[in-house]
C-alpha cells in the first residue's frame, strides 16, 4: 500500500484489474486506504475512483441464456454477474463478498444480491456480465460443454474454477480503456498477476509481471517475474523500477 501511494504521488496511475465484480474489488481498495479506479469481472465492467461506472461490454443477452441452460442442465452451482446485482443458483448459496461486505456495498452501490433460479430467471434479458463455477462438479466435464457454445470467453483464477465471459473482453480490455483514457503507452505499463485469467493484460503491457508464487504456465508465457506476494512481490517491482529515479 505505500509503494503504490508513492506511485500515486508521483503521478503514476494505479488502478486494480480484478476478476472480482468491481463493486467488491473497489471495497477491498478504499478498506486499504487507497483510492484508485477498477477493471472488474475481468474487464467487463470498468469504475472510476469514485466508483462511477466508465465502461460496461456485458454478454449478448442470447449467449447468457445459453450459457445459463447448459450449466442448469449440467446441474452444477454458479453464480451470475450483472451490472448491478450478483445472483446464485441455488436458494441458500451465498457469495463470500455478500457475507462479508454485502450490507456495505449495497449502502455505496445500487446494488442487490440475488438468490435461487426462479429469481435468477427474470434477469434473463439484463446485462450479464461473467458466469462463475467454483468448487462444485466436473471442471473439466463443465469446460467441454462451454467449448460448445459460441460467443464466449472460458478462462480461470485457480485450478478450483471457471470464469465465462462475452468474447473477446478479457482484462486487457479495461486494460486498454484506461490506456486510451489517459494517453498511456501499452509499453509503459506494468501489470501484475498470476493465474490465467491475467494472461491477457501480462501479455499486453509493457511491463508484465507474474507472481513468483503463481502458475507455472503464466509465468513461462510473461516478460518479468516479481517476487511472492508473500514477500511483498508488487512493493518490489514499483519500488525498483518506478519509484527509483
Amino acid at each position: 500500500v505505500d509503494a503504490l501511494h508513492a506511485a500515486q504521488a508521483k503521478g503514476v496511475i494505479v488502478a486494480v484489474d480484478s476478476g472480482r465484480y468491481a463493486e467488491n474489488a473497489y471495497m477491498e481498495v478504499i478498506k486499504n486506504g487507497l483510492q484508485l479506479p477498477v477493471i472488474g469481472t475481468n474487464g467487463t465492467k470498468i469504475i472510476d475512483e469514485t466508483g462511477r461506472k466508465l465502461a460496461m461490454y456485458p454478454m449478448n443477452a442470447d449467449t447468457a441464456d445459453a450459457v445459463r441452460d447448459c450449466l442448469d442442465r449440467i446441474g452444477c452451482r454458479y453464480f451470475m454477474y450483472g451490472d448491478d446485482f450478483l445472483a446464485t443458483s441455488d436458494d441458500e448459496m451465498r457469495h463470500h463478498s455478500e457475507i462479508g461486505q454485502g450490507g456495505m456495498i449495497e449502502e455505496m452501490f445500487p446494488f442487490r444480491f440475488v438468490h435461487g433460479k426462479a429469481e435468477m430467471r427474470k434477469l434473463c434479458r439484463d446485462d450479464i456480465l461473467k458466469f462463475y463455477i467454483c468448487d462444485n462438479g466436473d471442471l473439466d466435464g463443465v469446460k467441454r460443454e462451454m467449448e460448445k457454445l459460441s460467443g464466449i470467453t472460458i478462462t480461470r483464477s485457480s485450478v478450483r474454477n471457471l470464469e465465462i465471459s462475452p468474447e473477446g473482453v478479457d482484462k486487457a480490455t479495461g486494460l486498454k480503456h484506461f490506456a486510451d483514457r489517459f494517453g498511456i503507452d501499452m509499453a509503459d505499463i506494468m501489470t501484475f498477476g498470476d493465474q490465467d485469467n491475467d494472461l491477457p493484460m501480462l501479455k499486453a503491457a509493457g511491463w508484465g509481471c507474474a507472481m513468483e508464487n503463481g502458475d507455472p504456465e503464466v509465468i513461462a508465457q510473461v516478460k518479468f517475474t516479481a517476487p511472492s506476494n508473500d514477500m511483498d512481490g508488487i512493493a518490489h517491482m514499483v519500488e525498483k523500477y518506478v519509484l527509483n529515479d
